[in-house]
């Protein structure tokens, strides 16, 4: 037994192989995406990509007062900062700062532990940090701008196939109705 094929004129649906084909497309994209998202967390999370970065800051300019100075280093991901590698100096005198007369909040910030403040100091100290973390960061944030776009891609879409579909009309309206106007007009002109 042999299946006949349902649709034996395909003329109609001109446009939407494209846009099946986009959307299969954008359905794999979305699809990789979401398999490396899982990925990479996963890898990031069991410890198996986790590498950390270790870096020495010398001379970082700062302040101590009661609202405290946050260390540049404070933005990495993952952040661990070595308390005991902590050293404050005084940037005119270079006469260090005893630890008595600050305290570091949150593990990033360096604040006045006394009425003391000093508005010029210089900063040393050590932190280690997950190098793999900012690289989890840009591939979500990576997929997610992708199809927060997807949206704007799918309205220009619409409006393609909006125009496929009126220029197939257009034609077909042109294909059957004009030959029958230019007939009828050439037999009434004969016969005047």
């Amino acid at each position: 037994m042999k299946l006949k094929p349902i649709v034996k004129d395909k003329r109609g649906v001109a446009g939407l192989d494209t846009a099946k084909a986009f959307m299969l497309l954008l359905f794999v994209v979305a699809i990789i995406g979401f398999i490396m998202i899982i990925a990479i967390t996963e890898l990031n999370d069991v410890g198996v990509a986790k590498t950390s970065g270790n870096v020495n800051v010398v001379n970082e300019s700062g302040y101590i007062n009661s609202t405290g100075y946050v260390f540049d280093g404070a933005s990495a991901p993952d952040v661990s900062f070595d308390q005991t590698s902590l050293v404050v100096r005084n940037a005119s005198s270079g006469q260090v700062v005893e630890s008595g007369n600050y305290t570091v909040a949150s593990g990033t910030t360096l604040v006045n532990a006394t009425a003391v403040t000093y508005p010029n100091v210089n900063i040393d100290y050590s932190y280690t940090y997950n190098q793999f973390a900012s690289v989890e960061g840009n591939v979500s944030d990576g997929v997610t701008n992708f199809f927060g776009d997807a949206t704007t891609w799918l309205a220009l879409l619409s409006v393609v196939v909006i125009i496929l579909i009126i220029s197939i009309v257009i034609f077909a309206v042109n294909r059957f109705g004009g030959n029958e106007t230019s007939q009828r007009g050439e037999g009434l002109s004969g016969t005047i």
